[in-house]
């Protein structure tokens, strides 16, 4: 009865179901990881991503091989005021995270993208496609469908932030908040050239310019992903359908009914929902014995 209502508004739309927050996970923050990944990655493997302090009698391409070698093989930190250690076991502190940085934030875009996708993928079996709505209005429904996937998609959000948070941990270090101030970008990794058939270790001093580069994109990535997880909870479309009045949510629109209304201010604007909601509410008093003043 009442969905007639919001006919010649969604014959208009096709497939924009989403609020801000949805956009800013899905959309904004897959673009933002991904163009990382392609900028680490230009850096990484058509520039110089290593610069290495070599001996004097390293000639020619050794100075090359050299940096070819420290950068594909793990490297190891020692602070200035502490002496290189002899012993080769005691070299165990290894740092190799940067030459999987560009496939992680491509990983970490895809995951931000799934939960949308999946969305996207199911709403069409529930009440939040319009032209599901359009086909079939009448057919009687339980008003709950894509309010409960919604809110999965919700949750899934919130999961997905919580566990890349936990990732940045275990990629980056135990101290992930004190990481961008503790960690130098100087290392020195040691490797091995044969010289007249005998095996020679040489330790160099390199700067790997991506360190600083890496450090500062992973602050923000953790400041960011810290941001759009309060949003998620402060400005979830979910949390309004409390003001919402109950007796006209529960016998008019039901949950998804509430959604979809939030969607269509989201896209349409708060004039028009109000509008919308108005003409529905009017019919609803028009046709409901228990009638109430508006909340409008």
């Amino acid at each position: 009865m009442f969905i007639g209502v919001f006919v010649p508004f969604f014959s208009t739309l096709r497939g924009f179901v989403a609020d801000s927050v949805d956009y800013l996970n899905y959309y904004v923050t897959s673009l933002i990881l991904a163009f990382f990944a392609l900028a680490i990655s230009a850096k990484q493997y058509f520039g110089s991503p290593i610069q290495c302090w070599v001996p004097s009698e390293f000639r020619g391409g050794w100075e090359k091989y050299a940096e070819d070698y420290c950068f594909i093989a793990n490297s190891y930190y020692v602070p200035f005021n502490e002496e290189i250690p002899s012993d080769i076991d005691h070299r165990r502190d290894h740092i190799s995270y940067y030459r999987w940085v560009p496939i992680m934030l491509a990983l970490q875009a895809v995951m931000f993208f799934i939960p949308n996708w999946i969305w996207n993928m199911l709403h069409k079996q529930t009440g939040a496609y319009f032209l599901k709505i359009l086909q079939g209005y009448t057919a009687p429904r339980s008003g709950c469908n894509a309010t409960l996937l919604y809110l999965l998609t919700k949750a899934a959000y919130v999961v997905n932030i919580c566990l890349q948070i936990i990732i940045l941990n275990h990629f980056l270090g135990e101290n992930y908040l004190q990481w961008g101030y503790e960690v130098s970008g100087k290392k020195h990794p040691f490797f091995r050239i044969r010289r007249l058939a005998n095996l020679q270790r040489h330790t160099v001093q390199c700067v790997i310019m991506m360190n600083m580069i890496n450090e500062k994109l992973y602050l923000f990535l953790y400041f960011w992903l810290v941001f759009i997880l309060e949003l998620l909870f402060l400005r979830s479309s979910i949390w309004q359908f409390f003001g919402i009045t109950l007796h006209f949510m529960q016998e008019c629109l039901h949950p998804d009914g509430v959604l979809l209304l939030l969607f269509v201010r989201e896209h349409a604007g708060g004039r028009i929902a109000f509008d919308l909601i108005s003409k529905v509410y009017a019919i609803f008093c028009e046709n409901d014995v228990s009638v109430f003043p508006s909340f409008l």
